[in-house]
């Protein structure tokens, strides 16, 4: 559990979490062009080096690769079920979110302000945009059936929250 909390100050730190994040305008749940500018091609499982470089970036090391290189796999790619990571993800974010919302806000802020900032902070629109911007959806590994396709902001999202 620590290990899952330290990563996510790392993660959150690394995505910038109490900046605003930009509004996607596609309400069919899709990405918006902006977020995807590319359809994702079936690939093969991450290298070491696409690995040290996300590494590099979140300026964290993972100790446990595997469940690194599960994280990045869609349930289409179908070896591994990662909707277990998923949820977890969802629950160290809303309370790291939580944590910071507390302590970065003015004290007179409301458990209503406080409850709408987060809602919008692990939303998965901000965490779409942020897995953009991490680069995630490069490293996005998914099934020959899903080959050509512009990756959903769901796709997107569980990508952050499974690394989480």
């Amino acid at each position: 559990m620590a290990r899952h909390f330290k990563l996510a100050f790392v993660v959150l730190a690394a995505m910038a979490l109490l900046l605003p994040t930009s509004q996607a305008r596609d309400d069919s749940g899709k990405a918006s062009p902006a977020l995807a500018e590319r359809p994702v091609a079936a690939r093969r499982l991450p290298s070491a080096q696409e690995i040290a470089s996300l590494e590099n970036q979140l300026g964290y090391k993972f100790t446990d690769t595997f469940t690194l290189t599960q994280a990045l796999l869609h349930p289409s790619f179908g070896e591994l079920n990662n909707a277990r990571l998923s949820w977890l993800g969802d629950a160290v974010l809303g309370m790291v979110v939580s944590d910071r919302l507390y302590h970065c806000l003015p004290s007179n802020a409301t458990t209503e302000d406080l409850h709408e900032r987060r809602v919008a902070e692990v939303s998965r629109q901000a965490c779409a945009i942020r897995a953009h911007k991490m680069g995630l959806d490069k490293l996005l590994v998914v099934g020959k059936g899903y080959e050509g396709q512009v990756p959903t902001q769901a796709m997107l999202a569980g990508k952050l929250l499974q690394l989480l």
